[in-house]
């Protein structure tokens, strides 16, 4: 048993007047964690059981664990129900994982038609309803497991499903029925704030497009995937991405490295390489950044607005290139990221599954 279902066990536990034990098959008490050991009866009932020294012993159906209670006037009544209480715990919790591994296929490798109607059906899910897929991609930072943390730390709304796909990776369907773009966007920079803050994990999220139905949750999966990889490669020190907000990173990641290469060289090479320092270069960027706004861009670098006029008249008389201007900013930007399209190539991109 996964350490969620035990704690849930343990609360069950909690609610009742005479103490249980949950035991492994060969005696070992797992709730308590204490340390006790005990001669567990050779056969156990499928129904029932079993009493053996000063206790009583009964099977859980299907898991191989075992109850036990000390011998009392209602130990009998006790460990019934506590028998029926933790099966019915492990039949949902079934249930769940089979939902999980369904989406988990439905997600990552897409589902025919009929099947994503039968997983529909089965599951009761509604077919048609506006979602989103926000992946969570974490890098664990101290103790924990992600599965854990995710399942108290996210909050999950009517028809919001919650699936953990491995140690890195989660996926957050989300119903978008009573949910606009701004809310979206609040929601997720939320949820990053509170995993940050509260979980021992460093997560990036990258939202989808809304899609209508269960069969576009493929595509959407794919979309929340590449602005993950996309966001990290261009846009450092952000962690949420939004694929519909990627759309020149998207086209920068899908040029081939050898025309990247060709372009990023036109504009750093070694003849340019005494004009592009580290200094020079924070001072263009952070230009970008502030829409070419000379005093906003002065006042963030603490320098005088002339000292940033002084550099930038050195890139135009040097590349020929006016910073000031509009085309100008975008060319040295696109050129510049080209850098970026070596370093990290991409995978095929799902632009024709819009």
């Amino acid at each position: 048993m996964d350490a969620a279902t035990l704690r849930t066990i343990q609360d069950v536990f909690a609610s009742l007047h005479t103490p249980v034990r949950l035991l492994a098959r060969s005696g070992q008490s797992l709730l308590p964690a204490d340390g006790e050991a005990f001669y567990v009866p050779e056969y156990l009932p499928e129904t029932g059981y079993v009493e053996q020294s000063g206790y009583l012993f009964a099977a859980i159906t299907g898991s191989g664990h075992v109850l036990t209670v000390r011998r009392s006037a209602t130990a009998s009544d006790t460990l019934l129900l506590a028998r029926a209480l933790v099966e019915a715990l492990l039949q949902k919790n079934a249930d769940t994982d089979s939902l999980d591994n369904a989406l988990r296929m439905l997600l990552s490798k897409g589902l025919s038609p009929a099947d994503v109607q039968a997983l529909a059906e089965e599951h009761h899910l509604p077919m048609d309803m506006p979602r989103v897929v926000l992946l969570l991609h974490m890098v664990r930072t101290g103790p924990g497991q992600a599965d854990d943390a995710l399942r108290d730390l996210v909050p999950l709304d009517e028809h919001d499903l919650l699936v953990q796909f491995d140690r890195f990776t989660a996926t957050l369907i989300k119903n978008m029925s009573n949910c606009d773009d701004e809310e979206l966007h609040e929601f997720a920079n939320a949820l990053h704030e509170t995993l940050f803050s509260e979980s021992a994990f460093r997560v990036t999220i990258g939202v989808s497009e809304p899609v209508a139905t269960l069969t576009q949750l493929h595509t959407a999966f794919l979309h929340a995937q590449q602005a993950v990889d996309v966001g990290l490669l261009f846009r450092e020190g952000e962690n949420v991405h939004f694929y519909s907000q990627l759309m020149l990173e998207r086209f920068l990641a899908a040029i081939p490295p050898e025309t990247a290469s060709h372009y990023h060289r036109l504009l750093f090479n070694a003849d340019t390489a005494p004009l592009f320092t580290d200094e020079m270069l924070d001072t263009i960027n952070m230009f970008l950044d502030k829409n070419l706004n000379l005093s906003d861009t002065a006042r963030q670098l603490y320098i005088h607005r002339n000292t940033l006029v002084y550099r930038l008249d050195k890139v135009q008389r040097t590349i020929g290139l006016d910073l000031r201007h509009f085309d100008d900013a975008m060319t040295f930007k696109i050129l510049y990221h080209m850098k970026k399209c070596l370093r990290g190539q991409m995978p095929p991109t799902v632009e024709g599954n819009n």
